[in-house]
């Protein structure tokens, strides 16, 4: 396809263009159901390039963002310059073994060919960068056709994993007062490249929503993604704002997601294209479009807070209707969960983070126990619904086969002398009655601690590490993951993720470190003691030195460690 000839003068600034801008677009109404996570095998052809959809989404990203260019001339910024697009991997579901071959979670291939292919007109010089939350992101990118996307288009794509880290102290940060980032990312930070992000709009088991600034998450090395992620994690997104944010945000809405991100999600067919410059305003005019009023959402008044927002955003487009979306049904006692696993029994108590205080175990009614639930909504409730999930889009889901176990999220609420868990019904239980329940016990998460001789699994951490959670869940309940049976049934995948982690071992042995020591301690990190000077500064980069001998072994145990 030629590239459509822009105004030449279209991408100077001047003074008076717009600083904040967000444009909403509303492709064509047509069927956008097909390949809408995974390029088609033609992908590259007139045949394909010739397809309605195909083209009325090509359409849509390019007047999107001449209209935005128009009132903000941000292509300016990006002519003969480096141009980052950050996608969202996190878990491509193509395929995958579950009851539909198709789940919109990632980013649409067709989106971000389109936003490629238009980025193009201004520079040669662009990478596609990613990380998957696991250290299999190129695996993603040959499920999702990005390996030959990048081909076609004569472009890169490098893996977030495999990229060297770099150190910075953020004075001004609440939780992440030390990150370290893909050395690539650093080229953002230092005003070297420009940074897209392009999200798929999408709900979110633990920020609400998952769209622009949040799409951050992925810039981070697999073990620095666990620092916490936990009851801190909208205050740690933030904070990232302070070392690097959006130069540009386009949000893929073609085919929407609701529901329980990261499990499998509902499509909605939204058909949008929301892109903007400041990205707090953009996920803001999205989570409007969503049915979802912003500030209940707190990664975004967390935001407002710490004045990342622009009020004197113009708007354009957004009067459009939104389209109803099925939220992230964040309960393990009540909705979904109760209604999917009636036989599971989810035991849940808390005692801080301002969970209700309780005079008597005694009427202790649903609200009250769902209101214990939340005290820690980025950590371990999160992910054991997101396990449950997995399950419940199985292609032979049986809740009959769920039968007799107990589940334990949260520290118990002290009442007296005695720490209490309650079911859906209320119920108290103390530790001695949670003994003599019939089945298999399971405590997740750090909280759980002073039951772990009382129950056949214990998942430490806070949050406790999810895949090891999934993975511990799948044996304790006698389940197969679908998805990890079907990527090894793929030698082609199975391979890549050898090579994923002979390249990572390889930077190690060098002395160059590709990842943190994993921490799934409820800890913020402070770096090092800091002047006044320092303190107004947003942010420190940090020299960082070569491995020792020590440092090389456990990075590399890790490494092999994370692939088990």
């Amino acid at each position: 396809m030629s590239p459509i000839m822009k105004n030449p003068e279209a991408g100077k600034l001047s003074s008076e263009k717009l600083k904040s801008c967000v444009v909403v677009s509303c492709a064509p109404e047509m069927d956008y159901s097909r390949d809408y996570v995974a390029l088609p095998k033609n992908y590259g052809t007139k045949a394909y390039f010739a397809r309605e959809d195909i083209q009325a989404i090509r359409d849509t990203v390019f007047s999107n963002l001449d209209d935005l260019d128009e009132r903000t001339g941000f292509t300016g910024k990006m002519k003969n310059r480096r141009v980052l697009i950050k996608p969202n991997f996190v878990g491509v579901y193509h395929k995958a073994g579950f009851k539909d071959d198709d789940y919109p979670e990632s980013t649409d291939p067709r989106v971000l060919d389109s936003v490629a292919e238009y980025v193009l007109q201004f520079t040669d010089d662009v990478i596609i960068v990613e990380g998957s939350g696991a250290p299999i992101t190129k695996v993603m990118a040959k499920i999702n056709g990005t390996d030959r996307l990048v081909k076609y288009r004569k472009i890169r794509f490098e893996a977030v994993e495999e990229q060297p880290v770099d150190r910075y102290l953020l004075p001004k940060a609440q939780v992440m007062k030390e990150v370290y980032i893909p050395s690539i990312f650093s080229e953002v930070v230092r005003g070297e490249a420009f940074y897209i992000s392009v999200p798929k709009m999408k709900t979110n088991l633990y920020t609400g929503v998952t769209l622009g600034f949040k799409n951050a998450m992925g810039s981070l090395s697999t073990h620095m993604r666990y620092r916490n992620h936990n009851y801190n994690i909208n205050k740690k997104l933030v904070d990232l704002l302070y070392l690097f944010k959006p130069d540009l945000t386009v949000i893929d809405g073609i085919i929407g997601g609701g529901g329980n991100t990261p499990a499998p999600l509902d499509p909605i067919d939204s058909r949008f294209i929301i892109s903007g410059t400041n990205s707090v305003e953009t996920d803001r005019v999205a989570t409007k479009l969503m049915g979802i009023d912003p500030s209940t959402i707190p990664l975004m008044t967390e935001a407002d807070k710490l004045g990342f927002n622009d009020p004197d955003t113009v708007v354009i487009g957004g009067d459009i209707d939104p389209v109803p979306w099925r939220k992230a049904d964040t309960s393990l006692v009540a909705g979904t969960m109760a209604e999917n696993f009636p036989h599971i029994k989810f035991l849940v108590g808390a005692s801080k983070n301002g969970a209700p205080e309780l005079d008597s175990p005694e009427n202790v009614d649903l609200k009250t126990v769902q209101a214990m639930e939340q005290v820690c909504p980025g950590g371990c409730l999160p992910s054991v619904i997101m396990t449950f999930e997995y399950y419940r889009y199985m292609k032979d889901f049986d809740p009959e086969k769920f039968r007799d176990a107990v589940v334990l999220v949260g520290a118990g609420s002290k009442i007296g002398d005695t720490h209490y868990y309650f079911d859906k019904e209320g119920i108290a239980y103390s530790r001695e009655e949670i003994k003599k329940l019939p089945g298999k016990k399971i405590a997740v998460g750090s909280c759980t601690s002073w039951m772990k001789d009382e129950t056949d699994y214990y998942f430490e951490g806070c949050t406790a590490h999810v895949l090891k959670l999934t993975q511990g869940l799948n044996r304790a309940l006698g389940v197969e993951n679908p998805m990890i049976k079907t990527f090894l049934k793929k030698p082609a995948y199975v391979l890549e993720i050898l090579n994923i982690m002979r390249r990572r071992i390889k930077l190690v042995k060098r002395g160059i470190p590709v990842d943190v020591d994993l921490c799934l301690e409820d800890k913020i990190f402070e770096g090092r003691e800091l002047t006044g000077e320092e303190m107004s500064l947003d942010y420190i980069p940090v020299e960082m030195s070569p491995l020792t001998k020590a440092d090389r072994k456990k990075q590399i145990k890790y490494i092999k460690d994370t692939l088990k």
